[in-house]
């Protein structure tokens, strides 16, 4: 299971870590954006594993997973939630 999921800007060489789902295929990052997972590319960085490079990370992605999160926001960190299998 991945500890960390970033997706990759479609056309930056940006790297947002996910937060939450907020639609199908829709996600909001730790920085406010909501981006398409169908326009860039997904990292499941697992533990242990380094994830994208620090200087292709977004700056207010890291900032905010640096501070605590809100336990609303909390409870639907990815990192914090079960894989679910297709049903």
């Amino acid at each position: 299971m991945a500890s960390q999921i970033w997706l990759e800007e479609a056309d930056e060489n940006v790297w947002h870590r996910l937060a939450h789902r907020v639609a199908p295929g829709v996600w909001r990052t730790f920085c406010g954006w909501e981006m398409s997972a169908l326009r860039g590319r997904l990292w499941p960085q697992k533990s242990g594993e380094s994830g994208p490079p620090a200087q292709e990370r977004c700056g207010d992605c890291v900032a905010a997973v640096d501070t605590p999160a809100s336990e609303d926001a909390d409870s639907d960190n990815l990192a914090s939630r079960p894989s679910r299998s297709p049903t």
